[in-house]
């Protein structure tokens, strides 16, 4: 299984162990530090978040646009914060 451990809990890691399993950092944060650390755009930050991701699984024509035949979901985000301000789910 997979826990919290840390001081704050602000890693996830394998029940039992120091290993670390993952991140507990939201998207809208990694959008959020990928646009601060690269010096992008918040465009370039979201298409690093959702078109690049699915082209390397090879689901870009259902995921990672808003095209004919994708799934159509999507994230409403403060434009100046880039904080997630709505969720629709198709």
């Amino acid at each position: 299984g997979v826990g919290a451990a840390g001081n704050g809990a602000n890693k996830a890691v394998v029940a039992g162990t120091e290993t670390l399993a993952g991140s507990v950092a939201s998207m809208d944060a990694c959008v959020r530090n990928f646009a601060a650390f690269t010096r992008s755009s918040p465009a370039v930050a979201l298409r690093a978040a959702t078109l690049h991701p699915a082209r390397v699984l090879g689901l870009e024509h259902e995921h990672g646009t808003l095209t004919p035949g994708s799934r159509g979901d999507l994230v409403v985000l403060d434009p100046d914060t880039l904080v997630v301000q709505a969720t629709f789910l198709r």
